[in-house]
């Protein structure tokens, strides 16, 4: 650990002319948090010393702003301080404070390592990050660290010469960075309104209350392209409707074919068959999915979408997706898992059930939830 006057030193050096100011319930509310880790009874989390109170706390801590990078026109990067973000840094570990939520990372993180060096070599540096990050639990802060001259960029273990290499090797090119970026701004502005009339068209929602209702669920992923599209016309809902109806259950739509033919028992034998050993296949087969298998009833209507659809449909309804079920960042490509946004806003606004909100939702849409059912469908 370096000496108390070195790091009032840095901070002074560092953050000269930034507001990093807290007002004194946030600092009661960090205070708390991080004083949790004085009562741990774990052998996986080791004990810090307890904290008397939060004046003590930062005579000894470290409070770090956040910034977003972002390009102007000429593409030059620049660093906007997000105040609704802000890390401390205390006894080796780093403590995160995203719009009220809190976390941590402990002293064997690579970050906490880069951080402690930069310290000690007395150099600046800013905590940074490009764009929103997912967990299974909401939004997190994947962090970077780099300096104001962007001389240096350091993501976990691996250090880049210059931002414009992170974004080429994270997204590809600057127009798909440029494109994420679109995405969180227009999640931003997400209401309250916007997450009910997008609630009432969840489709995913319907499956899990009330799988056995077909019709309701396809009429509800009709509205929902409606909602994303605003130009789906009456006669793509009917093509499209009567693709998914076959996909879901071919064999049914086979049985109705070959009903017509006089040896219907037959008929009926060899779909029977057929599906048996289609379905023994399906099970030896590795699954991978991808974070753009559209699928209902866990079969994908990717393709459907893309035959049915326009060009500018099928992006409108991709980036709709996007904003209101972002994708989970758990690199896992047997899983594609995506988070219901609603779940923030509806906390931001002070909503403690969300199931319960869903649950009016869907009860007043005609679909209240079937007990009877055992669910094996992971919804969102």
């Amino acid at each position: 650990m370096m000496n108390l006057k070195l790091i009032f030193t840095v901070i002074i050096i560092q953050f000269a002319g930034v507001s990093v100011a807290q007002t004194e319930d946030q600092k009661q509310m960090m205070y708390e948090y991080i004083n949790q880790d004085s009562k741990v009874n774990s052998k996986i989390i080791p004990k810090i010393e307890s904290i008397n109170n939060k004046e003590d706390l930062f005579k000894k801590a470290l409070i770090l702003p956040v910034y977003r990078v972002e390009f102007d026109e000429k593409k030059e990067p620049k660093l906007v301080q997000n105040k609704n973000y802000y890390m401390v840094f205390y006894v080796d570990r780093l403590y995160t404070f995203l719009n009220g939520k809190n976390s941590r990372l402990f002293e064997n993180r690579p970050e906490i390592t880069s951080i402690t060096k930069l310290l000690n070599d007395s150099k600046q540096f800013s905590i940074v990050y490009f764009t929103d990050s997912f967990s299974p639990l909401g939004i997190f802060l994947d962090f970077k660290i780099t300096d104001n001259a962007f001389s240096y960029l350091i993501d976990k273990e691996i250090q880049f010469n210059t931002v414009y290499d992170y974004v080429n090797q994270k997204y590809g090119t600057m127009e798909k960075y440029e494109e994420n970026i679109s995405i969180d701004k227009k999640r931003s502005e997400i209401n309250l309104d916007k997450i009910k009339e997008s609630n009432k068209n969840n489709y995913h929602k319907y499956e899990y209350y009330c799988p056995k209702d077909t019709s309701l669920v396809i009429k509800t992923f009709m509205n929902q392209i409606k909602l994303a599209t605003l130009s789906f016309t009456e006669e793509q809902e009917t093509k499209l409707g009567n693709m998914i109806r076959v996909k879901i259950n071919p064999f049914l739509f086979l049985q109705n074919k070959m009903g017509k033919f006089s040896n219907e028992k037959n008929a009926k034998d060899l779909i029977e068959k057929s599906k048996k050993e289609n379905e023994e296949a399906l099970n030896k087969v590795i699954k991978f999915k991808g974070d753009y298998d559209f699928s209902i009833y866990g079969v994908s209507v990717l393709n459907e979408l893309l035959e049915v659809l326009s060009n500018k449909q099928f992006q409108d309804y991709k980036d709709f997706q996007d904003i209101y079920f972002p994708i989970v960042e758990l690199n896992n490509p047997f899983s594609s898992t995506r988070y219901s946004y609603a779940m923030e806003v509806l906390e931001r606004e002070g909503y403690k059930d969300y199931n319960n909100y869903v649950e009016n939702i869907l009860n007043q849409c005609g679909c209240p939830y079937d007990e009877s059912i055992k669910r094996e469908i992971k919804f969102r």
